[in-house]
Protein backbone atom coordinates (compact mmCIF):
# COMPACT_ATOMS: atom_id res chain seq x y z
CA UNK A 1 0.00 0.00 0.00
CA UNK A 2 1.29 3.47 -0.89
CA UNK A 3 1.89 5.89 1.95
CA UNK A 4 -0.22 8.92 1.04
CA UNK A 5 0.65 10.92 4.15
CA UNK A 6 2.09 14.28 3.20
CA UNK A 7 4.64 15.75 5.55
CA UNK A 8 4.06 19.34 6.59
CA UNK A 9 6.72 21.75 5.27
CA UNK A 10 6.87 23.06 8.85
CA UNK A 11 7.67 19.67 10.40
CA UNK A 12 10.61 19.92 12.84
CA UNK A 13 10.83 23.68 12.39
CA UNK A 14 11.61 25.50 15.64
CA UNK A 15 9.40 28.44 16.58
CA UNK A 16 10.77 30.79 19.22
CA UNK A 17 10.37 34.28 20.68
CA UNK A 18 12.76 37.23 20.49
CA UNK A 19 12.46 40.01 23.06
CA UNK A 20 14.61 42.50 21.14
CA UNK A 21 12.57 42.45 17.94
CA UNK A 22 9.39 41.37 19.81
CA UNK A 23 8.94 38.73 17.12
CA UNK A 24 8.13 35.08 16.57
CA UNK A 25 10.87 33.44 14.50
CA UNK A 26 11.17 30.00 12.94
CA UNK A 27 14.34 28.05 12.30
CA UNK A 28 15.14 24.92 10.30
CA UNK A 29 17.59 23.03 12.56
CA UNK A 30 19.14 21.24 9.56
CA UNK A 31 19.77 24.15 7.21
CA UNK A 32 19.92 26.85 9.95
CA UNK A 33 17.67 28.99 7.75
CA UNK A 34 15.53 31.33 9.84
CA UNK A 35 12.70 33.76 9.10
CA UNK A 36 10.19 35.96 10.89
CA UNK A 37 6.66 34.65 11.39
CA UNK A 38 5.15 37.64 13.24
CA UNK A 39 6.82 40.90 14.21
CA UNK A 40 5.82 43.87 16.36
CA UNK A 41 4.44 41.75 19.19
CA UNK A 42 5.24 44.50 21.69
CA UNK A 43 6.08 44.07 25.35
CA UNK A 44 8.04 40.96 26.37
CA UNK A 45 6.79 37.77 24.67
CA UNK A 46 7.71 34.72 26.73
CA UNK A 47 5.82 31.43 26.29
CA UNK A 48 4.96 29.77 22.99
CA UNK A 49 2.75 26.82 22.02
CA UNK A 50 1.86 25.19 18.69
CA UNK A 51 -1.41 23.50 17.74
CA UNK A 52 -0.36 21.73 14.56
CA UNK A 53 -3.74 20.09 13.98
CA UNK A 54 -5.51 23.45 13.80
CA UNK A 55 -2.48 25.32 12.40
CA UNK A 56 -2.37 27.77 15.29
CA UNK A 57 0.37 29.37 17.34
CA UNK A 58 -0.28 30.68 20.85
CA UNK A 59 2.01 32.91 22.87
CA UNK A 60 2.11 34.81 26.13
CA UNK A 61 3.27 38.39 26.54
CA UNK A 62 4.41 39.79 29.89
CA UNK A 63 3.46 43.28 28.75
CA UNK A 64 5.53 46.44 29.00
CA UNK A 65 5.00 47.04 32.75
CA UNK A 66 5.90 44.00 34.82
CA UNK A 67 4.42 45.65 37.91
CA UNK A 68 1.04 46.16 36.27
CA UNK A 69 -1.60 43.81 34.83
CA UNK A 70 -0.94 44.42 31.14
CA UNK A 71 -0.01 40.86 30.19
CA UNK A 72 -1.78 38.96 27.42
CA UNK A 73 -2.28 35.66 25.65
CA UNK A 74 -2.60 35.82 21.86
CA UNK A 75 -3.12 33.42 18.97
CA UNK A 76 -2.56 33.48 15.20
CA UNK A 77 -2.33 31.12 12.26
CA UNK A 78 1.02 29.40 11.82
CA UNK A 79 1.71 31.70 8.87
CA UNK A 80 1.25 34.72 11.16
CA UNK A 81 -2.18 35.75 9.87
CA UNK A 82 -5.41 36.28 11.82
CA UNK A 83 -3.69 37.43 14.99
CA UNK A 84 -6.02 38.06 17.90
CA UNK A 85 -5.94 38.48 21.67
CA UNK A 86 -7.49 35.78 23.84
CA UNK A 87 -6.78 37.04 27.36
CA UNK A 88 -5.81 40.58 28.35
CA UNK A 89 -7.47 43.76 29.48
CA UNK A 90 -5.91 43.81 32.94
CA UNK A 91 -6.82 40.30 34.14
CA UNK A 92 -3.28 38.83 34.05
CA UNK A 93 0.07 40.36 34.93
CA UNK A 94 3.08 38.58 33.40
CA UNK A 95 2.08 35.24 31.83
CA UNK A 96 5.00 32.87 31.19
CA UNK A 97 5.14 29.27 29.91
CA UNK A 98 1.92 28.04 28.31
CA UNK A 99 0.91 24.41 27.60
CA UNK A 100 -2.07 22.32 26.53
CA UNK A 101 -3.57 19.48 28.48
CA UNK A 102 -3.74 16.12 26.71
CA UNK A 103 -6.87 16.68 24.61
CA UNK A 104 -6.17 20.39 24.04
CA UNK A 105 -9.35 21.44 25.79
CA UNK A 106 -7.46 23.75 28.18
CA UNK A 107 -4.52 26.13 28.06
CA UNK A 108 -2.48 26.17 31.28
CA UNK A 109 -0.03 28.95 32.13
CA UNK A 110 1.79 30.67 34.97
CA UNK A 111 1.44 34.36 35.84
CA UNK A 112 4.80 35.30 37.34
CA UNK A 113 4.26 38.65 39.07
CA UNK A 114 0.69 37.60 39.76
CA UNK A 115 1.96 34.56 41.68
CA UNK A 116 -0.62 32.34 40.01
CA UNK A 117 -1.11 29.08 38.13
CA UNK A 118 -4.04 29.54 35.75
CA UNK A 119 -5.97 28.00 32.88
CA UNK A 120 -8.48 28.98 30.22
CA UNK A 121 -10.14 27.48 27.19
CA UNK A 122 -8.31 27.76 23.85
CA UNK A 123 -10.67 30.62 22.94
CA UNK A 124 -9.71 32.53 26.10
CA UNK A 125 -12.92 31.87 28.02
CA UNK A 126 -13.34 30.26 31.45
CA UNK A 127 -10.22 31.93 32.88
CA UNK A 128 -9.56 30.27 36.24
CA UNK A 129 -6.93 30.58 38.97
CA UNK A 130 -5.87 27.14 40.17
CA UNK A 131 -3.09 28.20 42.54
CA UNK A 132 -2.56 31.59 44.19
CA UNK A 133 0.71 31.98 46.04
CA UNK A 134 1.02 34.50 48.92
CA UNK A 135 -2.30 36.33 48.44
CA UNK A 136 -1.09 39.70 49.70
CA UNK A 137 -1.76 42.66 47.47
CA UNK A 138 -0.80 44.60 45.50
CA UNK A 139 1.17 42.79 42.83
CA UNK A 140 3.92 41.90 42.18
CA UNK A 141 4.32 39.01 44.56
CA UNK A 142 7.67 38.40 46.26
CA UNK A 143 10.23 36.65 44.06
CA UNK A 144 9.87 33.35 45.93
CA UNK A 145 6.13 33.30 45.18
CA UNK A 146 6.38 33.99 41.45
CA UNK A 147 5.23 31.09 39.26
CA UNK A 148 7.06 30.53 35.97
CA UNK A 149 7.12 27.14 34.20
CA UNK A 150 4.25 24.65 33.98
CA UNK A 151 3.54 21.06 32.88
CA UNK A 152 0.31 19.05 32.98
CA UNK A 153 -0.06 15.32 33.66
CA UNK A 154 -3.69 14.57 32.80
CA UNK A 155 -3.36 10.82 33.27
CA UNK A 156 -2.47 11.27 36.92
CA UNK A 157 -4.47 14.45 37.46
CA UNK A 158 -1.47 16.61 38.36
CA UNK A 159 0.02 20.00 37.51
CA UNK A 160 3.69 20.84 38.01
CA UNK A 161 5.10 24.35 38.19
CA UNK A 162 8.33 26.16 38.99
CA UNK A 163 8.94 29.19 41.20
CA UNK A 164 12.32 30.66 40.33
CA UNK A 165 12.98 32.81 43.40
CA UNK A 166 15.26 35.89 43.27
CA UNK A 167 17.91 36.21 40.58
CA UNK A 168 20.82 33.83 41.26
CA UNK A 169 19.31 33.30 44.71
CA UNK A 170 19.21 29.47 44.97
CA UNK A 171 15.68 29.73 46.33
CA UNK A 172 13.93 28.19 43.35
CA UNK A 173 11.54 25.26 43.71
CA UNK A 174 9.32 22.85 41.78
CA UNK A 175 5.82 22.05 43.05
CA UNK A 176 2.98 19.64 42.30
CA UNK A 177 -0.75 19.68 43.02
CA UNK A 178 -3.92 18.08 41.77
CA UNK A 179 -5.28 19.71 38.64
CA UNK A 180 -8.65 20.27 40.27
CA UNK A 181 -8.90 22.23 43.50
CA UNK A 182 -10.03 19.99 46.39
CA UNK A 183 -13.69 20.30 47.26
CA UNK A 184 -14.39 23.06 49.76
CA UNK A 185 -11.01 24.75 49.13
CA UNK A 186 -9.84 27.50 46.80
CA UNK A 187 -6.73 28.62 44.93
CA UNK A 188 -5.35 30.33 48.04
CA UNK A 189 -6.01 27.79 50.80
CA UNK A 190 -5.77 24.47 48.92
CA UNK A 191 -3.83 21.91 50.97
CA UNK A 192 -2.70 19.49 48.27
CA UNK A 193 0.42 21.40 47.14
CA UNK A 194 3.65 19.39 47.36
CA UNK A 195 7.16 20.86 47.29
CA UNK A 196 9.12 18.41 45.15
CA UNK A 197 12.54 20.10 44.95
CA UNK A 198 13.85 23.22 46.66
CA UNK A 199 17.06 25.27 46.88
CA UNK A 200 17.36 25.26 43.07
CA UNK A 201 19.16 28.16 41.34
CA UNK A 202 16.29 29.43 39.14
CA UNK A 203 14.08 26.74 37.53
CA UNK A 204 12.17 28.01 34.50
CA UNK A 205 10.37 25.97 31.79
CA UNK A 206 9.16 22.40 32.40
CA UNK A 207 8.55 19.44 30.08
CA UNK A 208 7.43 15.88 30.87
CA UNK A 209 8.64 12.68 29.21
CA UNK A 210 5.53 10.63 30.03
CA UNK A 211 6.84 7.32 28.70
CA UNK A 212 9.74 7.42 31.14
CA UNK A 213 8.01 9.36 33.93
CA UNK A 214 10.68 12.05 33.84
CA UNK A 215 10.45 15.78 34.36
CA UNK A 216 12.89 18.04 32.50
CA UNK A 217 13.50 21.72 33.23
CA UNK A 218 15.71 24.63 32.26
CA UNK A 219 17.49 26.64 34.95
CA UNK A 220 18.77 30.19 34.37
CA UNK A 221 20.53 30.56 37.72
CA UNK A 222 24.20 30.80 38.58
CA UNK A 223 26.65 28.07 37.64
CA UNK A 224 27.58 25.36 38.36
CA UNK A 225 24.02 24.18 39.08
CA UNK A 226 22.38 26.94 37.05
CA UNK A 227 22.40 27.64 33.31
CA UNK A 228 21.59 23.99 32.91
CA UNK A 229 19.14 21.43 31.54
CA UNK A 230 17.94 19.12 34.32
CA UNK A 231 15.86 16.00 34.79
CA UNK A 232 14.39 13.93 37.62
CA UNK A 233 12.20 10.83 37.87
CA UNK A 234 8.56 11.41 38.74
CA UNK A 235 7.35 9.13 41.53
CA UNK A 236 4.38 9.05 43.87
CA UNK A 237 6.68 10.46 46.55
CA UNK A 238 7.95 13.34 44.38
CA UNK A 239 11.01 13.89 42.18
CA UNK A 240 13.97 11.55 42.56
CA UNK A 241 17.45 11.16 41.05
CA UNK A 242 17.87 14.80 40.05
CA UNK A 243 20.56 15.04 37.36
CA UNK A 244 22.08 17.84 35.32
CA UNK A 245 21.85 16.74 31.70
CA UNK A 246 23.81 19.63 30.18
CA UNK A 247 25.27 22.98 31.23
CA UNK A 248 27.03 26.03 29.91
CA UNK A 249 23.94 27.92 28.73
CA UNK A 250 23.49 31.67 29.24
CA UNK A 251 20.28 32.48 31.12
CA UNK A 252 18.48 29.31 29.92
CA UNK A 253 14.74 29.88 29.42
CA UNK A 254 12.89 28.00 26.68
CA UNK A 255 12.76 24.20 26.52
CA UNK A 256 11.23 21.63 24.19
CA UNK A 257 11.80 17.89 23.79
CA UNK A 258 12.15 15.69 20.69
CA UNK A 259 11.99 12.36 22.48
CA UNK A 260 11.88 10.27 19.30
CA UNK A 261 15.38 11.50 18.51
CA UNK A 262 16.50 11.90 22.14
CA UNK A 263 17.01 15.63 21.73
CA UNK A 264 16.14 18.77 23.62
CA UNK A 265 16.07 22.34 22.34
CA UNK A 266 17.05 25.13 24.71
CA UNK A 267 16.87 28.90 24.13
CA UNK A 268 18.45 31.53 26.34
CA UNK A 269 18.36 35.25 27.05
CA UNK A 270 21.68 35.90 25.34
CA UNK A 271 20.19 34.84 22.02
CA UNK A 272 21.21 31.20 21.62
CA UNK A 273 19.21 28.21 20.38
CA UNK A 274 20.88 24.91 21.26
CA UNK A 275 20.24 21.33 20.22
CA UNK A 276 21.09 19.00 23.11
CA UNK A 277 21.61 15.24 23.12
CA UNK A 278 19.62 13.77 26.02
CA UNK A 279 21.95 10.76 26.00
CA UNK A 280 25.27 12.55 26.22
CA UNK A 281 24.48 16.15 27.16
CA UNK A 282 26.52 17.39 24.21
CA UNK A 283 24.98 20.41 22.53
CA UNK A 284 25.45 22.39 19.37
CA UNK A 285 24.56 25.98 18.61
CA UNK A 286 21.86 26.40 15.98
CA UNK A 287 21.23 30.15 16.14
CA UNK A 288 22.44 33.29 17.89
CA UNK A 289 20.73 36.67 17.91
CA UNK A 290 18.64 38.84 20.22
CA UNK A 291 17.25 37.80 23.61
CA UNK A 292 15.27 34.59 23.30
CA UNK A 293 12.60 33.08 25.54
CA UNK A 294 10.08 30.34 24.68
CA UNK A 295 10.71 27.67 22.04
CA UNK A 296 8.57 24.93 20.45
CA UNK A 297 9.19 22.40 17.68
CA UNK A 298 6.57 21.70 15.02
CA UNK A 299 5.76 17.97 15.35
Amino acid sequence: MLNTEVSSPLKNQLFFLDWDSTSILKLDPLTRHHSTVINNLGGYPDGILLDEENELIYWTNMGADWNGPDGAIEVARLDGSQRRMLVGGGVITTPKQIVFNADKSWLYFCDREGGRVMRCRPDGTALTTLVQRAPKMPEPRDFVDQCVGIAVDDANGKIYWSQKGPSKGNQGAIFRANIEIPQGQNAINRTDIETLLSALPEPIDLEIDFANATLYWSDRGAEPKGNTLNKARITAQGLEDHQIVAGGFKEAIGLDLDLANQLAFVSDLTGHVYQVSLATGQHQLLYQQGRLTGIKRHR
